[in-house]
């Protein structure tokens, strides 16, 4: 057993590099998609799942940072965010769900894989919450 958790961590070890070698440049929906689509390889999953949840915490605190800092109230802050990023997050949301939204998107638009994986995941999660929908749930 002893054997097996020591190789397990070395072949993570080596793993964890080869995905984050492209953190230095915008990654593309091809990219993103090949990593998140490995389901044997541990190191690439986690990879997926911090990306990914990376990326939507990275736009939201990105568009709220501006608003507190010019001192809009809390109580509006997020109303705004949602209205400037085009789209709102359901309550409870899970960061596997932000994942799953992400890769089908990618699956059912192969023609725009080769842009951004930034800004497909702002069209993605535009497409899946749109915010008329949120405002009008019971």
């Amino acid at each position: 057993m002893k054997k097996l958790c020591l190789m397990t961590l070395m072949a993570t070890a080596f793993a964890i590099p080869s995905a984050a070698q492209n953190l230095g440049r915008n990654l593309t929906g091809n990219e993103i998609l090949s990593i998140c689509e490995a389901s044997d390889d541990l190191a690439r999953e986690g990879f997926c799942i911090g990306y990914v949840d990376g990326l939507v915490e990275g736009m939201r605190w990105g568009a709220a940072a501006p608003l507190v800092v010019s001192g809009v109230p809390a109580s509006e802050v997020n109303q705004r965010v949602d209205a400037l990023l085009s789209f709102c997050l359901p309550d409870g949301i899970t960061v596997g769900q932000y994942r799953d939204v992400f890769v089908q998107y990618l699956r059912n638009n192969p023609e725009t894989r080769h842009n951004s994986a930034r800004a497909l995941m702002q069209s993605a999660l535009s497409k899946a919450f749109p915010c008329s929908e949120k405002r009008n749930a019971p």
